[in-house]
């Protein structure tokens, strides 16, 4: 019981710099769109309705985020480079997609997570330690 304590204590410790890892490997700075505008759609929108003040990533379809946001892809083939501004990149998102894991939620989740498993571990070990005391003063008493 003491090792399984030592090794939820880690697991908890760990779940942090976990999450930050996967976030330095995966994390991308996006703007999220809820929809999105056909190259006609872009031009004639281009054309009649677009003001710099709207940004770039109203060209292309609706934005779904204040500015950007960060998410974790694995997949970085429905990202999107708009020739207007190359350093920006747009993420598509479908009716029917799944809204990407941001980097926040991941480190909220893994500070819940590393919390949990901080004080299981710990209680493991209170418990496993008593259980030894009890073993020892048993022993002593026969």
């Amino acid at each position: 019981m003491r090792a399984l304590g030592w090794c939820v204590l880690l697991a908890g410790v760990l779940a942090w710099p976990a999450a930050r890892l996967a976030d330095a490997l995966y994390g991308v700075d996006v703007t999220l769109l809820s929809g999105m505008r056909t190259a006609a759609e872009r031009a004639a929108w281009l054309e009649t309705r677009w003001h710099p003040e709207h940004g770039i990533a109203a060209l292309y379809g609706n934005s779904a985020s204040d500015g950007s946001v960060r998410v974790l892809l694995t997949d970085r083939s429905r990202l999107i480079e708009p020739v207007e501004a190359p350093t920006l990149l747009l993420l598509p998102l479908g009716p029917g997609d799944v809204a990407p894991l941001t980097s926040r939620t991941l480190r909220f989740r893994a500070a819940m997570v590393g919390l949990a498993l901080g004080l299981l571990g710990a209680l493991l070990l209170v418990r496993a330690r008593r259980l030894a005391v009890e073993a020892r003063m048993s022993a002593t008493e026969l």
